[in-house]
């Protein structure tokens, strides 16, 4: 077997997927079904179980993840890659650069600097532990004790 199959066999499974659902709005004689397409990021672990975690509406995943099997995934999810490649990818790797940011200023003792950098990656994933742990400290090394408890809580 080629070493590029034999990688592609043993390739852990990572993308965005998608679900379709459905609901009602409205009561009685105005009541109408909707259907919305919600997108999933699905990673498979290490030891081959897969975790699915909500996208935002900054194309971040955020929120808790959790465990499905891969007979839920080929039943009731669709693979799109070009919603991972054109949205997904480069959206995380831009909240990764503003996080990065925003350590670098607060390395350098520019914590205004890296207080916008942190908020404005909480703006994005309002669940991003490290943007959030930075923006406590920020507020530690300015002595905004009563703000650095209000973020850490």
């Amino acid at each position: 077997m080629s070493e590029n199959l034999e990688r592609i066999l043993h390739a852990k499974l990572t993308g965005v997927y998608s679900t379709q659902v459905k609901s009602r709005i409205g009561y009685g004689a105005t009541s109408k079904r909707t259907s919305q397409t919600v997108y999933y990021m699905i990673t498979e672990l290490e030891d081959g179980r897969l975790e699915i975690q909500a996208v935002n509406q900054h194309h971040v995943p955020t929120g808790p993840a959790r465990r499905i099997s891969r007979e839920n995934l080929l039943k009731d999810y669709v693979p799109e890659p070009s919603v991972y490649m054109q949205k997904v990818l480069p959206a995380t790797q831009e909240l990764d650069k503003t996080i990065k940011r925003g350590e670098k200023h607060r390395s350098r003792q520019e914590n205004f600097s890296a207080e916008f950098e942190f908020k404005n990656a909480l703006h994005i994933d309002v669940d991003s532990i490290r943007a959030t742990f930075g923006l406590g400290l920020t507020y530690l090394d300015r002595k905004e004790l009563d703000k650095a408890k209000l973020v850490f809580r």
